[in-house]
């Protein structure tokens, strides 16, 4: 959309047109993620099925698979009160919902250490508080620019009488115009003859003096019999 060797001018253009583009793509990705209804293999009530409620479909794959990864952990123990996960290597637990691995501290989503530890200690895999505000559909809908519009539109009527403006012209697009009627002008003066021709000439370098002048000028037709 934007060429490599393209003027400032058409870069700003074409840049806008670019930012355009790709928000309406992000508003056509939130609005198939809020109105589709997923499709999936797990019963309603498990685990999964309401991580997939809650969560953003982004961070619902990244639970997935730790909720998986967590079913392959046999060994766990705990020792005086603090809690460890026997598997690659042994990790510290400070908490049930508050972990130190890199994917928790990372995304803030539950990982495989907190889903082995709530198995083994009897509780439900299902935990909103374990999982960052920011990837949940209610933080989504509340702050995407789409529904914030739909939702302050469907409340809020507001009546706006505003003065439109002419956009700014810049002085290359201003050349660019010039020239256009120049070049008809010039065809228009390349059909007259003769006297019609130096008349023509001596009339628009007349024009050209008073404008380097910085005087305005207007036109009015001549008729020959007036």
């Amino acid at each position: 959309m934007i060429s490599r060797n393209s003027i400032l001018e058409e870069f700003v253009e074409n840049f806008f047109i670019a930012l355009t583009a790709l928000r309406k793509g992000v508003d056509h990705k939130a609005t198939a993620m809020i109105h589709k209804m997923p499709v999936h293999p797990w019963y309603n009530g498990s685990p999964e099925s309401n991580y997939t409620t809650l969560l953003t479909p982004y961070a619902v794959n990244y639970v997935v698979l730790q909720l998986q990864r967590s079913k392959a952990i046999t060994h766990n123990v705990s020792e005086e009160g603090k809690y460890y996960i026997q598997a690659e290597k042994k990790m510290k637990m400070e908490t049930v919902s508050s972990f130190s691995c890199i994917f928790y501290l990372s995304m803030r989503l539950p990982c495989w250490h907190m889903f082995a530890l709530r198995t083994r200690l009897g509780q439900a895999l299902y935990e909103p508080s374990t999982c960052y505000k920011r990837c949940t559909c209610e933080y989504y809908k509340a702050t995407q620019s789409l529904f914030v519009q739909c939702e302050n539109n469907s409340y809020t009527s507001v009546t706006a009488h505003s003065h439109q403006t002419k956009p700014a012209v810049s002085e290359y697009q201003k050349f660019r115009i010039a020239s256009r009627c120049t070049d008809e002008l010039a065809s228009t003066m390349s059909t007259k003859s003769g006297l019609h021709f130096d008349r023509a000439a001596q009339i628009i370098e007349r024009l050209s003096n008073y404008w380097k002048e910085g005087l305005e000028v207007d036109i009015v037709p001549f008729s020959e019999g007036a």
